[in-house]
């Protein structure tokens, strides 16, 4: 793959980011609580999928209908893995922040469809599905400590709420592209 193409993909996981979270699409946490019910679910959904068309791949050449499946079975693993795993967990850890009907926002469809074409074997799979749940919640805990900041802190009006957070996920974007932009160089891909 060439150093473009995964450019590329960095960007568009860093505008992801942006949206997501800068404009509040994520929602957002809630005092002392984390949604790892959703982060577990959302790992195990992509390596689940993953699994599912890595070996659908083999057998036979979905072509371009595997795409249009991954956004009805990521929203059906997603619901489905909520409902299994709710029950078993405390309420404080399965707070929820996203909605599995829409596959997490998209989140769940992006980590598929990424993991799908980067990783060559179930342990890249697991690997990239793994991380892509860790940023998300890398992304959701600095998105509460800038709006818990932004409470304490003395902000000028205009910058308030939604606008701080904009700009500080835009520069969180920025720095993320540039790290991989300087990783990538340093591979060599």
């Amino acid at each position: 793959m060439s150093t473009f193409a995964c450019f590329g993909i960095m960007a568009g996981l860093s505008w992801n980011l942006l949206l997501q979270f800068g404009l509040g699409m994520a929602g957002g946490l809630k005092k002392n609580s984390l949604p790892v019910l959703q982060l577990l679910c959302l790992f195990l959904s992509v390596l689940a999928l993953f699994t599912v068309f890595f070996s659908l791949s083999a057998l036979a050449n979905l072509g371009f209908f595997e795409y249009i499946l991954y956004y009805p079975l990521s929203c059906l693993s997603c619901l489905g893995l909520e409902t299994v795993f709710s029950p078993l967990l405390p309420k404080k850890i399965g707070e929820k922040t996203f909605n599995c009907l829409s596959a997490y926002d998209g989140l769940a469809v992006a980590a598929l469809f990424l993991t799908r074409h980067l990783a060559e074997t179930l342990a890249e799979g697991l690997f990239l599905s793994f991380h892509f749940s860790l940023g998300v919640l890398i992304g959701l805990v600095i998105l509460a400590e800038i709006r818990r900041r932004s409470s304490v802190e003395k902000v000028p009006r205009f910058l308030r709420g939604k606008p701080l957070l904009l700009i500080s996920m835009g520069f969180l974007s920025l720095v993320f592209t540039a790290a991989a932009g300087i990783f990538y160089r340093i591979l060599e891909f």
